[in-house]
């Protein structure tokens, strides 16, 4: 049984009530209650209002805000969202030290050599690698249509200004300049690799609402 538009506007109006804003997950949340509700139509023969405060019940557990330490308490979001958010950080937040573990290890061993060799190329392509990222994770702030990847760069502003003052901080010959330069790599990499998938939810709604 399809659903009216006044019942399928009603289904909008309490995702914005619970400000459901991350277009990627708005349009899976409509979808998903959108199914269990014509499901509850049809096998158990409900009326629209029954079957729609039931199936609400069971999202308002998934929908309560909710706040994780992997972003800070200060960053709230519907607890379906935190959770899959945390997925997503989580491989970067662990590729982003193995390579510093590393980095370390050559260090250690021969400090002299990439003090000499690497000191100012170092620096110069931290700089240029910190202007790459910050494009891109601005690029994903000022979008008008907000993702989980919106919302993932934006916990993690933070690390672009502690950056610079660490890159101000450290002399050019500093040989921790490494790790911050395979830091700065790994940072790159995921700036265009969110910037990318954000971009590719942003089409995929406007295909779906024409």
């Amino acid at each position: 049984m399809e659903l009216t538009n006044k019942q399928i506007q009603r289904i909008n109006n309490y995702l914005d009530i619970k400000e459901i804003k991350l277009i990627d997950f708005r349009i899976e949340i409509f979808d998903h209650i959108i199914s269990e509700i014509e499901q509850k139509l049809f096998n158990e023969n409900l009326d629209f209002e029954t079957a729609f405060n039931l199936v609400i019940k069971k999202w308002n557990l998934e929908l309560k805000k909710t706040n994780s330490f992997v972003f800070g308490r200060f960053y709230t979001a519907p607890k379906i969202v935190i959770d899959r958010a945390k997925r997503i950080f989580l491989k970067y937040f662990l590729a982003s030290f193995s390579p510093i573990f590393f980095s370390f290890l050559i260090i250690f061993n021969k400090k002299i050599f990439l003090s000499n060799v690497f000191g100012y190329f170092t620096f110069f392509s931290i700089v240029i690698l910190l202007f790459i990222s910050l494009f891109f994770v601005i690029k994903i702030i000022t979008s008008k249509e907000k993702t989980v990847y919106s919302f993932i760069i934006k916990t993690q502003v933070t690390n672009f200004i502690v950056m610079p003052y660490i890159l101000i901080s450290n002399s050019i010959n500093d040989i921790f300049n490494i790790s911050i330069l395979i830091y700065m790599m790994v940072v790159n990499y995921y700036s265009i690799s969110f910037y990318k998938k954000h971009k590719q939810e942003k089409e995929k709604y406007k295909l779906m609402m024409g």
